[in-house]
């Protein structure tokens, strides 16, 4: 989830600064990545998945916006 969020907080820095939009797609696949393992360990041993559910969610969104803000800056 810290991971997401994370990339969303780069996101908003690359608006300015548009090579920092390739941090956060670095981060939003590590995140992603990592929320899906911790919710299929989750489910695994019986534990509730919250965390993993919210960064799953949080990573997401991040890449879609990355992919938003990526297709707009292109078409500049």
């Amino acid at each position: 989830m810290v991971l997401g969020i994370v990339s969303l907080v780069f996101l908003l820095l690359a608006i300015p600064a548009p090579p920092l939009a390739f941090i956060s797609l670095t981060t939003t696949l590590i995140g992603l990545v990592l929320s899906l393992v911790g919710g299929a360990q989750d489910n695994r041993v019986g534990a509730s998945n919250g965390m993993a559910t919210a960064g799953t969610i949080c990573s997401g969104v991040a890449l879609l916006f990355f992919l938003i803000s990526l297709a707009v800056w292109a078409s500049q």
